[in-house]
C-alpha cells in the first residue's frame, strides 16, 4: 500500500512540475485511451447481442427455401423439355 501511495505522490509531483504542453499531451492520451475502451466494450456488446443479424437457423431455413424453389423450377423445366421432345415426363415421387 505504501508503494502505491509513493507512486501516486510521484505522479502528482510530476504532473505539478509538467509544462502545459505535457499536460495537454497527457490529457489527449487519456481521452484516446477512454475512447478505445468504450469502442471495445461497444463491439463486445454488438457481438454478444444477436439482434440485427440472422441466426444460423434462420440462414439455413432461407437456404432450404431457395433450394426448394430452385428444385421446383428445375422440375418444371424438365417437364417442359420432355414435352417439347415428345418424351413422357417423369412422375414426381410422392
Amino acid at each position: 500500500m505504501e508503494k502505491l501511495r509513493a507512486l501516486m505522490a510521484d505522479g502528482a509531483a510530476w504532473l505539478a512540475a509538467s509544462t502545459p504542453r505535457e499536460k495537454r499531451l497527457l490529457a489527449m492520451a487519456a481521452r484516446r485511451q477512454r475512447a478505445l475502451i468504450v469502442l471495445i466494450a461497444y463491439a463486445q456488446l454488438l457481438l454478444r447481442h444477436p439482434q440485427g443479424r440472422k441466426t444460423s437457423l434462420e440462414e439455413k431455413q432461407l437456404d432450404f427455401e431457395k433450394i426448394s424453389r430452385l428444385a421446383a423450377g428445375f422440375g418444371a423445366q424438365e417437364q417442359w423439355s420432355a414435352a417439347a421432345r415428345g418424351a413422357p415426363a417423369a412422375e414426381p415421387p410422392g
